[in-house]
């Protein structure tokens, strides 16, 4: 192999593994987690693939997080430009767990909404209300 291939090699095996290293990870319910590659501020809810790829499903820079085994609740803060969040405004998710379609499931949510329509969207889909924001990302950025 000459030097081009060896650098094609090995940035190709960079992309497709770029899930795997310098991951970090904490498992909500199911195949999705909480992960951050870099920075906390920069947290998604992702959908993890059993050969260990992932796909993000809620990519602004969540904090908080609660789920049964039905669904997973979210509060992010979007982005208003690369690494600084809008923490004036905060948009809501719901993540039903009992229609994943595992080819579609970085569309596999309900969001972003606003904190009224989160909470007529939870009363429609019958979120129970002990559901809490009980995972929290603390990032000082």
């Amino acid at each position: 192999m000459n030097r081009k291939s060896i650098f094609t090699f090995l940035l190709i095996i960079s992309i497709l593994n770029s899930c795997q290293y310098g991951l970090h990870s904490k498992k909500i319910e199911g195949n999705y987690y909480l992960t951050y590659v870099d920075d906390e501020f920069d947290t998604s809810v992702s959908y993890m693939f059993d050969d260990g790829s992932c796909v993000g499903v809620v990519n602004d820079g969540v904090y908080a997080v609660g789920f049964n085994s039905d669904f997973i609740i979210v509060k992010a803060h979007p982005f208003y430009r690369p690494n600084f969040l809008n923490r004036d405004v905060t948009n809501f998710y719901i993540i039903p767990l009992n229609n994943t379609v595992p080819e579609q499931v970085d569309e596999n949510k309900i969001g972003p909404l606003t904190e009224p329509e989160f909470n007529k969207m939870r009363e429609k889909l019958n979120i129970p209300q002990d559901i809490g924001f009980t995972m929290e990302v603390n990032y000082n950025k």
